[in-house]
């Protein structure tokens, strides 16, 4: 019952004539989940990530920040502790095209830094814990007013020990 309900409401969303644009000032939480690459994925599981997002955006373009929290189990016996806490921020200029003047769904392409910092040397061996690196990322967000819906994939931090994948979904709202 509650499936068939979300799929009438989705789909009488895209039925209905869309904004123009998604709205220019934005507020939204995140969450998902984070698989570090490189030195860092020898040593770190994937777990959840979460945070908030905010941004502006009064057309096809905009700027965008987002800060993530998450813990993340080790499993090399040289670290500290066997969990650590990371903290990520990304700022980003972000592009949108609508997929159609009636339809509320857009795709959104972002890039920019991340500055990254971890409470256990990552990768363990290096003895670093900050980061500062590139990022860059894909979306697809959906508008029912008053609120919009993002999937993203986004690859972060790239270029240093700790770059990583995110898959991240958002529901946030904005005017």
């Amino acid at each position: 019952m509650t499936r068939a309900l979300i799929a009438a409401a989705l789909l009488a969303a895209l039925a209905r004539p869309a904004t123009a644009d998604l709205p220019p000032g934005r507020m939204a939480v995140m969450g998902g989940l984070r698989s570090f690459q490189g030195d860092a994925g020898d040593d770190y599981t994937t777990n959840f990530v979460y945070g908030p997002e905010g941004g502006y955006q009064p057309g096809r373009f905009g700027v965008h920040g987002t800060l993530l929290l998450g813990y993340f189990d080790t499993a090399s016996e040289k670290a500290i502790t066997s969990r650590t806490l990371i903290v990520q921020m990304s700022f980003a200029l972000r592009g949108t095209v609508s997929f159609g003047p009636e339809t509320p769904l857009y795709a959104s392409a972002q890039a920019g830094l991340d500055i990254f910092r971890s409470g256990e040397p990552m990768p363990v061996e290096d003895g670093e814990r900050s980061y500062i690196g590139p990022g860059v990322g894909a979306g697809l967000e959906i508008e029912i007013p008053p609120v919009v819906l993002s999937l993203w994939a986004r690859y972060s931090v790239m270029v240093t020990d700790v770059q990583g994948l995110n898959f991240l979904f958002s529901i946030g709202t904005g005017g």
